[in-house]
């Protein structure tokens, strides 16, 4: 019994450690990534005389003041979460909605445009996991393939849901999953689903979210048969 309940929270913890820092790989880089490009378009509109340039750089100014206030709360939040684990959120979040104002973040912070295509109000319990997937595409489009333009689909076909990233960027005929990609693919795969990346030269990189509603997950199910252990 001890043995199965030390199992038991050394997969929690095991878990929550994970996340946190894959939480804060995701959100430093995509404030960092979002700074960065900012501070290129202030360094352009600095060298402007005109008087609505100078308007243009107050603004940018702020807004990548917001960011990184944004980032420093993010880092405070991971801090906090490490030392007090929470429960995930099952309620079905809007995704169409969250990207939406993702979109307008990247307008501001980024210069980039950001097209978001979908029929429906687009809800998922795995809403929180997919927007970091996408996010850290946002990212990855603007540090490594320096794009201006981020296309995303969602589709819904019975319970079977799927996102497409394609962005504009240089793309590349190889890459190294690093931990970001490699994020993604644990993270989909604990929802039971999948993440795939295609990309060549010029063609920009696209990334391929697919899951089933309502599957549980991974981590849930083997938490899950531990406690049945335990309790039996």
């Amino acid at each position: 019994m001890r043995q199965y309940e030390r199992q038991l929270f050394d997969l929690q913890w095991a878990q929550h450690y994970s996340d946190m820092s894959q939480t804060l790989h995701d959100s430093l880089g995509y404030a960092l990534t979002g700074l960065l490009r900012g501070a290129e378009a202030c360094q352009v509109l600095a060298q402007e005389p005109s008087t609505e340039a100078h308007k243009e750089l107050q603004k940018m100014l702020e807004t990548l003041q917001q960011t990184a206030q944004t980032a420093l709360r993010d880092v405070r939040g991971v801090v906090d979460a490490l030392q007090r684990p929470t429960r995930e959120s099952t309620d079905n979040c809007s995704l169409t909605a969250s990207l939406q104002a993702l979109s307008n973040q990247l307008k501001k912070m980024a210069c980039i445009t950001v097209n978001i295509h979908s029929e429906t109000d687009f809800r998922s319990s795995a809403t929180p996991v997919i927007l970091a997937c996408i996010r850290e595409s946002a990212t990855n489009a603007l540090r490594h393939g320096h794009a201006s333009i981020l296309e995303i689909e969602l589709t819904c076909k019975d319970s079977e849901r799927t996102v497409v990233v394609r962005d504009n960027g240089c793309g590349a005929d190889q890459w190294t999953p690093h931990y970001g990609l490699s994020g993604m693919r644990r993270r989909m795969q604990e929802l039971g689903g999948t993440a795939q990346f295609t990309s060549y030269p010029g063609g920009g990189f696209t990334v391929i979210l697919m899951w089933k509603e309502g599957t549980p997950s991974i981590r849930t199910e083997i938490s899950a048969s531990l406690s049945a252990t335990i309790s039996s």
